[in-house]
């Protein structure tokens, strides 16, 4: 993907190559979440382990510990799930509509047409009187500075077509970005008050 990035950028296809960029992100999270998992796995498990050897405790004491544990970790799991199907449908869903905005701009710049400009209504206003005139040399004259004017129309519209997409897909990005920090801020409030109820129903 990093070299389909590399090949983008490099063949001017910004659009492409910031798709791949995104994509790649998207993968990294991923694996940045699944390592992050294995360490809370692995710090579960010590703290089991721990709770295990505690010789004080006695085997009623003890079995309804394991039950506490089952029963919040079987929570922490579910909640846990919720949040990874959540972002996985959020992402799913931002990258359908990045495409789909995407082809709307493409479609709506190949069908689009320049408007004439002041100059060029003008020359054909001129153009028109002329031939009514019969005065073809000048005829002449006037309608290729027409085919200039309508041909530079056409090269500043083609510009800001070239503009507006990175722009356009800029911004829609800003707003994929602004909904995962909101989910991210709603997810990390869910996980401390989870936290927080394990933690008073463990000093009960």
């Amino acid at each position: 993907m990093e070299r389909l990035q590399d090949k983008c950028a490099k063949e001017n296809k910004f659009v492409e190559a910031e798709l791949c960029k995104q994509r790649i992100e998207y993968f990294k999270n991923l694996e940045k979440e699944k390592l992050l998992e294995n360490l809370k796995e692995r710090h579960r498990k010590a703290v089991r382990f721990f709770f295990y050897k505690i010789d004080q405790l006695d085997i009623e004491k003890k079995e309804e510990l394991d039950k506490f544990n089952e029963k919040q970790d079987e929570e922490y799991f579910k909640l846990r799930d919720k949040f990874e199907a959540m972002e996985t449908s959020i992402r799913e869903k931002q990258l359908k509509e990045y495409d789909a905005k995407k082809l709307e701009i493409e479609n709506e710049i190949s069908n689009s047409v320049a408007k004439p400009s002041c100059e060029a209504i003008q020359l054909n206003a001129i153009l028109e009187n002329l031939i009514k005139m019969k005065e073809f040399t000048q005829a002449h004259d006037v309608q290729i500075q027409l085919t200039n004017v309508v041909k530079n129309d056409h090269e500043k519209l083609k510009l800001e077509n070239e503009k507006r997409i990175p722009m356009e897909l800029e911004k829609i990005s800003n707003k994929h970005e602004i909904e995962l920090n909101a989910f991210k801020l709603k997810m990390k409030s869910s996980f401390d008050e989870y936290k927080k109820n394990r933690a008073l129903s463990y000093e009960k």
